[in-house]
């Protein structure tokens, strides 16, 4: 069945509107009796459509569970920018592996540094709310403006655990994650990794550096693989 994000749920009825009731009348073209899933709340909803005018899908609730596929764990994915299809890549996949927040940061390799830091956000948050759709999540991850590399350092206190992917690193990342940290954040650099500086400077902010094996992986795909194999540790 579609997920559609609902504007409230009372009285048993489902209320969907703005460009998500556009989306279901006129492009899905939902019509009275479709069935579909109301997400709101951190509850999803199987519902029975009763009318889809005046811009507003009304919708019966005949069943009510909480989302499965929400976090139980914070994880904050800090990513040094890249390339904006990789960019995206790793906002669809950070919201599927269970991310809370992704916040870009500009590092010294950064070979993206975005123009217009709102329309970068914007674009990564849309693609965020169209993967929990998919994924089964009540709500996407919160997606900042990029960072500057001190900013990115200075957000690493209101951390419980910080763990970074450093080619250099001999520490793994099953130990850095042990532990009963409800709130961890994840360092993640783009193609060409951090400068030492970097790394020392993330390390003082008390970040624990983490290898990722031993073969050189891209900056898309090191968030990735640290993102799944947090989920699988921490059981987020």
């Amino acid at each position: 069945m579609r997920r559609f994000f609902a504007e409230k749920v009372e009285d048993h009825l489902a209320y969907i509107t703005g460009e998500e009731a556009r989306h279901a009348a006129s492009v899905i073209r939902l019509c009275a009796g479709d069935r579909l899933i109301a997400i709101h709340g951190g509850m999803e909803y199987t519902c029975v459509v009763q009318d889809c005018g005046g811009g507003v899908v009304t919708a019966r609730v005949e069943e009510a569970s909480a989302c499965k596929g929400d976090p139980k764990k914070t994880v904050t994915l800090y990513v040094s920018y890249l390339k904006s299809d990789k960019m995206e890549l790793v906002a669809q996949k950070a919201t599927e592996l269970g991310a809370s927040a992704i916040c870009p940061f500009i590092s010294q390799n950064s070979v993206k540094r975005p123009k217009d830091a709102k329309k970068a956000r914007d674009r990564l948050a849309k693609i965020c709310e169209g993967a929990v759709k998919q994924c089964g999540r009540s709500s996407a991850p919160e997606v900042w403006e990029p960072l500057t590399f001190q900013e990115m350092l200075e957000g690493l206190q209101k951390h419980g655990k910080a763990v970074f992917a450093y080619e250099n690193a001999d520490g793994d990342l099953r130990s850095a994650l042990s532990g009963s940290a409800e709130n961890i954040a994840l360092i993640v650099g783009c193609e060409g990794g951090f400068t030492a500086d970097e790394a020392k400077r993330i390390v003082e902010a008390g970040a624990v550096p983490v290898s990722l094996g031993a073969r050189i992986l891209r900056g898309e795909t090191a968030a990735i693989a640290l993102l799944a194999v947090t989920a699988y540790e921490t059981g987020c």
